[in-house]
């Protein structure tokens, strides 16, 4: 008797935590998993994707209808340095229709963007705001809305227009110089763009592959942690040219002297904010360095070819410098 009894004491209180835990998991499943499922999948088909270049992000939406479309928003070649942006027609079968609300304001290294003969009808509001170095842009008269302060603080381009398009309207009434343009439709391209990926790793550097006008790049960051005083950058990384140097690439490092590349094209905002820095050697190959890259490094000296691009930035910020041969 006191054996069943005591196999019941046992028994009974087990039986009601597994039944506890059971609907415990019933209920976890229910609350958690299923609707975490639900967005994933949700987030596969819509949401903010990458174009397979790594330029643009695309924000997949569905108008209520059942019919998809993309909303360009944001142009993040600006965060490389790219100098031209084409923009897509058509992100993974689903047409883009819309340029967003700053997706491509505050990018200095941006000197021309094409719009293609598409879908997109729409440039909204300080879309191209403080985009100060824009020189053309290219607008089909596929777009015919175009918000009264997309180009807020853009001076000294152009805009290339269809004759009697939305564009030339724009472009007259708003004060903005213009030329006519026969736009050609958007090309078919095979390009392999299995090598783009970011987050990658080499030595103790950080990098990201990017395509731009069909051609693979890398852009690179060293690792803070890295205790190389005097740096020399690769030219290549997995046999790909190394031409970008990104967003605080040299951002808190013990780095004291660098020295780049015939590769390297590009620096980008912040690159060399690194206090300990005191010599940068460039080459002719650098076309791009923004004004924010020597930020927090007052004792840097740049290290310049003689009427370079590099020489003419370091006299144009006051920069101290010094002449080499290259």
């Amino acid at each position: 008797m006191k054996s069943k009894l005591f196999t019941y004491k046992i028994i009974i209180p087990i039986c009601i935590i597994f039944a506890a835990l059971t609907a415990f998991s019933f209920w976890a499943h229910s609350a958690v998993v299923v609707p975490r499922l639900e967005k994933m999948e949700y987030d596969k088909e819509f949401g903010i994707h990458g174009t397979e270049d790594g330029l643009f992000l695309i924000n997949v939406i569905d108008d209520g209808n059942g019919k998809k479309h993309g909303i360009l928003s944001l142009f993040d070649g600006g965060y490389y340095g790219i100098q031209e942006a084409y923009i897509p027609s058509r992100y993974d079968g689903i047409n883009i229709t819309v340029i967003e609300e700053d997706s491509f304001s505050e990018f200095d290294c941006l000197e021309k963007v094409v719009i293609p003969q598409s879908d997109i009808t729409t440039i909204e509001k300080k879309a191209f705001k403080n985009t100060i170095n824009l020189k053309e842009i290219y607008i089909p008269s596929n777009v015919t809305d175009i918000s009264s302060d997309a180009f807020y603080n853009c001076k000294n381009f152009t805009m290339y227009v269809e004759e009697g398009s939305y564009a030339e309207k724009f472009a007259v009434e708003n004060n903005i110089k213009y030329e006519y343009y026969t736009p050609q439709p958007p090309e078919q391209k095979n390009t392999d763009y299995s090598k783009a990926k970011r987050g990658y790793h080499y030595n103790d550097f950080n990098y990201d592959v990017l395509y731009y006008k069909d051609e693979p790049f890398c852009a690179i960051s060293y690792n803070p942690m890295g205790n190389d005083t005097d740096l020399k950058v690769p030219a290549y990384i997995d046999n790909i040219k190394v031409t970008t140097l990104s967003e605080y690439a040299f951002n808190d490092c013990s780095v004291e002297t660098i020295t780049l590349p015939d590769t390297v094209t590009t620096v980008c905002s912040r690159a060399f904010s690194c206090g300990s820095l005191t010599k940068v050697y460039f080459t002719k190959s650098v076309s791009y360095i923004d004004k924010s890259a020597f930020e927090n490094s007052p004792d840097v000296v740049m290290c310049v070819p003689k009427d370079s691009y590099a020489y003419k930035y370091a006299i144009e910020h006051n920069i101290k410098f010094e002449e080499i041969n290259n």
